[in-house]
Parts: C-alpha cells; sequence; structure tokens
C-alpha cells in the first residue's frame, strides 16, 4: 500500500473505533496484531484483538458508557492533529472529548501508532495522557488488578548508553 493509502487505514481504523464498530475493526487487523495500551492500568500493556475490545469495553462502561452524558451531546469525538507516515508506519495525534455523566469534560491527548502489514494493521499503540484518564476514571481504574510494566518498544532497533554522572 502506499503511504496515503496507510494514512486512509489508520484514519478509518480510528472512524469505526469512535463509531463502535469492533467487527470492522476486527477486519482491518491482521491474524496476529498485537495492541498495546500504555501506562499501568488493568487495561494496559500488549494484547490480542479480542482481549483489547474486552478490556476497553469494561474500562468504558459505568462512567463514561454511551448516553451517559449529562448534556446528551455524543459520548465521544476525536479532534485528529497532525498524521506522519513512512513506510508501513502511521503516527497520529489526537484528543478525545468525552462528556462525563457530571456534566464535566474528560479530553485526555494521546498518540496512536500504526504499523501496516499487507493492507491491515499489524500493531497499534495507544500512548495517552495518563494522568488525565485515571482522574477522568474518579481518581482510580478499579475495573481489576494491574499488569506488570510493558515495554511499548516491540522491536529494539538501537540501544544508546550514556556515561552517568560525572
Amino acid at each position: 500500500m502506499s503511504i496515503e493509502e496507510n494514512k486512509q487505514l489508520a484514519l478509518r481504523f480510528i472512524e469505526e473505533m469512535v463509531a463502535g464498530n469492533q467487527e470492522r475493526v476486527k477486519e482491518m487487523l491482521t491474524d496476529d496484531a498485537v495492541l498495546f495500551y500504555w501506562g499501568d492500568f488493568w487495561f494496559s500493556g500488549r494484547l490480542t484483538a479480542d482481549e483489547y475490545f474486552t478490556k476497553i469495553a469494561k474500562a468504558g462502561s459505568g462512567r463514561f458508557a454511551p448516553g451517559n452524558s449529562a448534556s446528551g451531546a455524543p459520548y465521544l469525538k476525536i479532534h485528529i492533529g497532525e498524521i506522519t507516515a513512512e513506510d508501513d508506519r502511521v503516527c497520529v495525534e489526537a484528543e478525545d472529548w468525552i462528556p462525563l455523566p457530571d456534566g464535566s469534560l474528560m479530553n485526555p491527548q494521546f498518540h496512536l501508532f500504526f504499523k501496516i502489514r499487507d493492507g491491515k494493521i499489524a500493531q497499534f499503540k495507544d500512548y495517552v495522557d495518563s494522568h488525565h484518564l485515571y482522574l477522568g476514571l474518579g481518581g482510580g481504574d478499579g475495573k481489576g488488578p494491574r499488569p506488570g510494566r510493558q515495554s511499548n518498544i516491540f522491536d529494539v532497533t538501537h540501544v544508546i548508553t550514556g556515561g552517568g554522572p560525572t
């Protein structure tokens, strides 16, 4: 696929996620796709598509459930910033706008990374403003135990070592 086609695939993926079309999203993934949610939350780490959607659905239940907005506004909208692509990789700047039941707004900023293979998404990494998300979750996530910290780097390409204090 061309770089422009990869960018369009990434945008379609985001559109389908926002619309809640899990089946369409899964169709955009390779069979061995890995989805990574950054941070120390119980839903963080490297996940299969099924694990990801199960955990994200659980994370969104209750406080962020569709229709829970006090204003009646749409549950979620995402503002997209810069989109950068090279070879089989696409990076997207974004910010959520999520109305909460108490009338306040949660709008974590985040960065999405996509790795494309054979016209499908093989890797998806979601780097979110975790402190803002933590506060939006009411100061805790309370949906399960936190996994051990996992690296966001799937393939180490360089190691840079410093000399330490002088």
